[in-house]
Parts: structure tokens; sequence; C-alpha cells
């Protein structure tokens, strides 16, 4: 039996209750399409910054940086769906990313950064990934807004559950509150 793969970490924002029901609906649409592995509807996030292993005294600084961070809430609406032929993902998007969404990202990054934690992966396009292994399709049906009023971001570790998934566990919650820095 392969030892098990180290817990990975990232910052990331989840979707209400709601927003997540429409991409669970968006998602199985697709799926019978192009096929694929699904996400977990409890598993769908869009990752902030990607932190990848860490240990007890990074993950320490990592929340201190969390910690310091400044940001009022904002409103996010994934309202696209788009495949990624070279990796096989299919995945929702946002036509227009919030300020502060990219504000909140770009802060945790160069943070992270200069605390000496990098280089980290950031986040270049807010998406969220609905399936894994998909065939490319022919075209992806329409989505449905996935709209929610972001009030949190999150700490979540991934633990590998089996050879072909993982599964998500938040660690930590910082609410949004207040003007931005």
């Amino acid at each position: 039996m392969a030892p098990e793969r180290p817990p990975r970490y990232f910052f990331a924002l989840w979707p209400s209750a709601s927003a997540a029901g429409v991409l669970a609906n968006a998602r199985d649409a697709a799926a019978r399409d192009c096929g694929g592995r699904a996400m977990p509807t409890d598993s769908l996030h869009c990752t902030l910054v990607f932190l990848g292993e860490q240990d007890e005294a990074a993950l320490s600084r990592t929340m201190a940086i969390a910690d310091g961070l400044c940001s009022p809430p904002f409103d996010l609406c994934f309202d696209r769906l788009e495949s990624w032929p070279h990796n096989r993902i299919v995945w929702a998007g946002a036509s227009a990313a919030p300020p502060a969404l990219m504000q909140i990202a770009a802060r945790l990054h160069s943070g992270l950064v200069s605390a000496g934690l990098g280089p980290l992966s950031g986040m270049t396009m807010p998406h969220i990934t609905l399936l894994r292994n998909a065939r490319t399709p022919a075209a992806l049906p329409p989505l449905a807004a996935a709209a929610w009023r972001c009030g949190e971001f999150v700490l979540a570790r991934s633990a590998k559950k089996e050879a072909s998934s993982s599964r998500y566990e938040v660690i930590a919650r910082w609410p949004l509150a207040g003007g931005g820095e």
C-alpha cells in the first residue's frame, strides 16, 4: 500500500448552499456530454491561493497573515461553463471578477510570499472546478447564475482519500468586514 500523501492547504471561497446547488446541476448536465469525475457538491470552491504542503510553523505564519487581512464582503457570480481540454477540466467561471475578490487573493499571495512561504500558485482566473478527467465537449450547457454574497474566506486542507480523489476540510475561517486596505 502506498503511503498517504501529506495534506496540502489552500485559501478559498466556498459557495452558499443555493449557489452550490446551481453549480451541481450544471456539473451534472455537463457530465452527460463529457463524462469525467464529478467534484462532490460539498467540495466546490474557488481557490484564492494554493499553499501546498505546510508544516505547523508555516501554518501558524499563514494564519497570522490571514488574520491581518481586511476586506468588505462582496457579491460573486459564476455565470459561464468552460473547458480546459489540455487538463480535461470543466469549470464554472465568472464573467466579471469583483475587484474585492482579486484584492483578497493578491493580498494573501503577496503576504505569504513576503513571509517566505512561496513560491505559491496565486489566482489567475476565478473558477470552480466541476469535472476532472472530462472529454472535450462539443458544447457546454448554459449555466444559470450561481451567485452569493461572500462574507468569509477559509483555509482548507486537502487530504488524499483514495487514488483518484481528495477530501477537503475547512480548518479556519475569516469573516470579511470593514473597508479594504
